[in-house]
């Protein structure tokens, strides 16, 4: 293999597939990149078992062939280097060379038959889907932490004929987000929110990519990149149905940064021990916390919609303030039975369910100085 390209882009190349490759691994290939040189180009290759990059970068051929290179050593050379171009070779005792300018290193490369392939699939099973990270944005907050639940650290991701909706709960709350998908579809598939995160890092906001399956691994691509990642077998709560037999009670209308603003300012005096409460009052919604800290309270115009906005409701403050991070524009909220409390906008859909009242803030007795005899 002998190939010559630019530095900047096999650079960029390298260093997001450090990202993929573990530092360290049983299988000493998995720590290494693939490089795949063919035509006037190479592809370079990273994998996990769980996740695979695969990342296409124009190339002058000199030699075709396959090699691998440890991932975290070629990001760091070739970040050390100034020229514009750098040349690879592998030699036929199984060593790298290096070139840039007046520099060379060499290695020792493992075996490239250790290597995993990347599953493909077919064109014609695929769809197109975007805003990826917009989606990720207005759903990983939602899932759960609890380790002995596997499916609620997914993301579910349910392909329509026409639509595509992103599901992530932790069994209290629901975050809906809606993506754009093209292409006849009708699927609901497990994604674990790592996996969705990480391609999220690496792709931009409006791009768009070609989806599909093969076997149990999903696969993401556009012009000279593709991810994959292996899905989750696993039974997932039905949130659509949660959401669409909500019962509301009343509805208000108000605006997702100011109401930001208000549980910002409301929070200021946030403890260890906190009562948060939501107070519905006709076109007045009061943010109220109770802390060992002090009592803060914001009050904020808003207008009714439906029903007769009224009643105290108590929810965490936490959770409330990560759904509202995730929201932008114009801010529907309905409170449904026992106090469920439903966001939405145009782009998500948030349901966070109510608390009992929390038990009085518990303030420790100061003692008492005791006189000098």
């Amino acid at each position: 293999m002998h190939i010559s390209l630019d530095r900047c882009e096999l650079l960029a190349a390298a260093r997001n597939a450090e990202k993929i490759a573990p530092p360290k691994s049983a299988v000493a290939a998995l720590e290494c990149v693939c490089l795949d040189a063919e035509n006037d180009a190479v592809t370079v290759t990273s994998t996990n078992l769980e996740l695979a990059l695969a990342q296409r970068v124009p190339a002058e051929v000199q030699e075709s062939g396959r090699m691998l290179i440890p991932a975290k050593w070629l990001s760091g050379a070739l970040g050390v280097l100034r020229t514009g171009r750098v040349t690879l070779q592998h030699d036929a005792a199984g060593r790298v060379h290096i070139l840039s300018g007046a520099t060379e290193y060499t290695l020792a490369a493992p075996a490239i038959e250790e290597y995993p392939q990347i599953a493909i699939p077919f064109p014609e099973d695929t769809v197109f889907v975007s805003g990826v990270p917009a989606m990720v944005k207005r759903t990983v907050f939602a899932i759960s932490d609890a380790i002995d639940r596997p499916a609620l650290k997914c993301i579910n991701l349910v392909f329509t004929d026409d639509a595509l909706h992103a599901f992530a709960s932790d069994g209290h709350r629901i975050a809906m987000a809606k993506g754009c998908s093209k292409g006849a579809a009708a699927t609901s598939l497990l994604i674990p929110a790592v996996s969705f995160q990480k391609l999220a890092q690496l792709v931009g906001a409006k791009d768009t990519l070609r989806v599909g399956v093969t076997g149990k691994t999903i696969v993401f691509s556009k012009e000279n990149f593709l991810f994959s990642a292996r899905l989750i077998e696993d039974q997932y709560p039905n949130a659509e149905y949660v959401l669409s037999h909500l019962q509301s009670r009343f509805t208000i209308l108000t605006d997702a940064e100011q109401m930001r603003k208000a549980l910002a300012a409301v929070a200021s005096v946030s403890g260890t021990q906190n009562r948060f409460s939501l107070t519905f009052q006709a076109d007045v919604l009061q943010l109220r916390l109770e802390s060992e800290l002090g009592i803060s309270t914001v009050p904020l115009s808003v207008t009714a919609l439906s029903g007769q906005p009224e009643g105290v409701f108590w929810y965490t403050l936490d959770t409330l303030r990560e759904c509202l991070r995730a929201l932008d524009g114009t801010l529907t909220l309905d409170v449904a039975q026992q106090g469920v409390l439903l966001l939405t906008t145009d782009e998500l859909v948030c349901m966070q369910t109510a608390v009992r009242q929390p038990k009085p803030i518990e303030v420790p007795n100061k003692k008492q100085r005791k006189n000098a005899a």
